[in-house]
């Protein structure tokens, strides 16, 4: 019988929340990736959601990730080394780097003052020559999660509603 890891239980509570929201018509799936990396034994989901409602210009991509290390001390039942990873990907189809600081006060006062925020602003041109851009920023914890953080994958998803909401009214 198969045994699912600590990141086959957490990718189906976060699939879960975000597909039942889906459902609900809140939000609206643009992409999902799960990828099993034989190379180096690790594993990755990625899942990026918009809100349904209004004009949905901003986005939130959820990246799920189990180490190869990660997983061999699940497998060796050394479970204090054991857990996955958990990133957000919050993206905005404009510079807003000029909002720095009143971007990370607002996402601090949301997730809290322990969540490690980086920035950057994207800019593309296309072979005609318009040039698109867009500002990310990533939001990355300082642990690993495990089953006993499940629960707290769907307050991650309320969360992100939350930022993606806050950061179009500048």
């Amino acid at each position: 019988m198969f045994d699912p890891t600590i990141f086959d239980n957490l990718k189906v509570v976060l699939e879960g929340e975000i597909y039942d929201r889906d459902l609900d018509q809140e939000i609206i799936i643009l992409d999902r990736t799960d990828i099993v990396n034989l190379s180096d034994m690790s594993r990755m989901y990625r899942i990026k959601f918009a809100e349904k409602k209004g004009t949905a210009i901003a986005s939130v991509e959820f990246q799920l990730f189990m180490s190869h290390k990660q997983m061999y001390s699940e497998w060796k039942q050394d479970f204090k080394e054991a857990g996955c990873d958990i990133k957000m990907i919050f993206a905005w189809p404009k510079d807003l780097s000029g909002c720095k600081e009143w971007t990370e006060s607002s996402i601090k006062r949301i997730w809290g003052e322990e969540v490690l925020i980086s920035h950057e602003t994207r800019r593309t041109t296309s072979h005609s020559g318009i040039t698109v851009v867009q500002y990310l920023v990533y939001l990355e914890f300082d642990r690993m999660i495990n089953e006993d953080n499940a629960l707290d994958l769907e307050s991650m998803v309320s969360y992100a509603l939350e930022t993606i909401r806050i950061l179009p009214a500048i």
